[in-house]
């Protein structure tokens, strides 16, 4: 005896209801959160004479780069641009696989970029690398050494 089919709307409202449950149900957690806690703080930085790019570490194991400008007059009618990259190592080579940006016109402060994810220093040690660059209008880029963790 075969059950009969369900069709229409209820049974699309009844799929969706066990799809929606099933995702609740699963915390979501990123690679990094899910290896444990990291020591935030500065981990490379290029200190110029009147401002800083840093490479920053939260303590759930994400970088971000942090742009510090003490001169408001210094580089006046200038746009600043500052990243943070995420270098990851495959069977094909070193590979960039995240970059968060920002930019703003020079003036006194201090900004964040969003964050990329970063693995905790065990299993994958050596195969994540990040870095912190800034460059003025539309210039080159000045960049920190890739960091490892």
């Amino acid at each position: 005896m075969r059950t009969p089919r369900r069709t229409g709307l209820a049974a699309r409202l009844a799929m969706v209801m066990s799809v929606a449950a099933a995702m609740i149900s699963v915390p979501l957690a990123t690679p990094a959160q899910a290896q444990g806690n990291c020591v935030a703080g500065s981990r490379a930085a290029l200190w110029e004479n009147v401002f800083s790019v840093q490479l920053m570490r939260t303590s759930s194991c994400t970088y971000y780069s942090k742009l510090t400008i003490d001169d408001p007059n210094w580089g006046i009618g200038s746009s600043i641009t500052w990243k943070v990259e995420r270098e990851e190592k495959t069977p094909y080579g070193w590979y960039v696989t995240e970059t968060k940006s920002r930019s703003t016109y020079w003036a006194a402060g201090s900004w964040n970029t969003g964050t990329v994810e970063g693995w905790y220093p065990t299993a994958w040690e050596g195969d994540d690398k990040h870095r912190a660059c800034y460059r003025f209008n539309s210039g080159s880029w000045s960049c920190t050494a890739w960091m490892n963790i």
